[in-house]
């Protein structure tokens, strides 16, 4: 990650190709909580799911974190594509798939994931607070079974970001869950929402 964070320009992305099921190992914080399995801070990176599974360790709120701080921008631009012929590519967490603290997050196909398991955690496919996202196609799937945290998703968690869906799937099956939940701009273009 760091190497492509360093190499990837606009003009030359950075491509990473998963060629097995990939478990990273999950970060932790100062206070033992495990934060994510993949840290994105810069660079112009492509992540190629090539049909495998991406997934981290000791449960992180994430398994792909882009940018360090809620609150700060950051020059990351991460597309998720699965060039696999039959695109079985996935990230897959109880928590969250992505979240995305500043960057640009690209989501053009494969499937995110998330089945929460825990009483007081929701699950979420993908969560922005600042930056933007943009969906042009691929699944995200959320299921969960809390009636206390709320499920969703795609989760915005404070205002000033944009959310571009111009196509893809959207599915959320949970007691107290929304496919949606934005407090930003968004534009809705194409694609499901369940």
């Amino acid at each position: 990650i760091s190497s492509a964070e360093t190499t990837g320009v606009s003009e030359n992305p950075a491509t990473i190709r998963l060629l097995n099921d990939i478990e990273v190992e999950g970060v932790l914080s100062g206070t033992g909580s495990t934060v994510y399995g993949i840290l994105i801070n810069s660079g112009v990176i492509n992540i190629d799911l090539n049909g495998y599974q991406l997934s981290a360790s000791n449960n992180p709120y994430s398994v792909i974190r882009i940018g360090s701080e809620w609150g700060e921008t950051c020059d990351a631009v991460v597309t998720i594509e699965d060039n696999s012929v039959n695109q079985t590519g996935k990230i897959i967490n109880s928590d969250a798939g992505i979240k995305n603290y500043g960057g640009t997050l690209i989501f053009n196909s494969g499937t995110i994931e998330v089945n929460a398991t825990e009483e007081y955690n929701g699950g979420i496919g993908i969560e922005f607070y600042h930056g933007s996202v943009i969906m042009n196609g691929g699944i995200i799937d959320v299921s969960g079974i809390s009636e206390v945290s709320i499920a969703a998703g795609i989760y915005e968690d404070g205002p000033g970001g944009t959310f571009n869906m111009n196509g893809g799937y959207i599915k959320v099956n949970s007691p107290f869950g929304d496919a949606l939940h934005l407090r930003g701009t968004a534009y809705i273009n194409g694609g499901i929402i369940e």
